[in-house]
């Protein structure tokens, strides 16, 4: 039984590549400067606050963590569902073949 492959395009080619050293570093760099920006705002106001008072901080920690998790999974959801259609339609093709 002889099984069919589809022929590398360019776009494969570039897909099968890592993104490189620079766009690595440009998105260590701009993490570094979030993380920064977020520590330094956070003890910039922290002091001025009521020791009761932390508690929307950590409240609101919490939420954006709640909220990027659920981003990361839907991400998987979104991308089986978009390739979906692309293998459904390869193997109506080979099946044909």
């Amino acid at each position: 039984m002889t099984t069919a492959t589809a022929p590398a395009t360019a776009l494969d080619a570039k897909l099968s590549k890592g993104p490189g050293r620079l766009g690595t570093l440009i998105f260590v760099a701009a993490l570094l400067v979030g993380v920064l920006y977020v520590g330094v705002s956070l003890t910039a106001e922290l002091p001025t606050i009521h020791g009761r008072s932390v508690l929307p901080f950590v409240l609101l920690g919490v939420a954006l963590l709640v909220a990027l998790g659920f981003e990361f999974v839907n991400g998987f959801h979104d991308t089986a569902n978009a390739i979906l259609p692309v293998i459904d339609g390869v193997v109506i093709v080979s099946a044909s073949l």
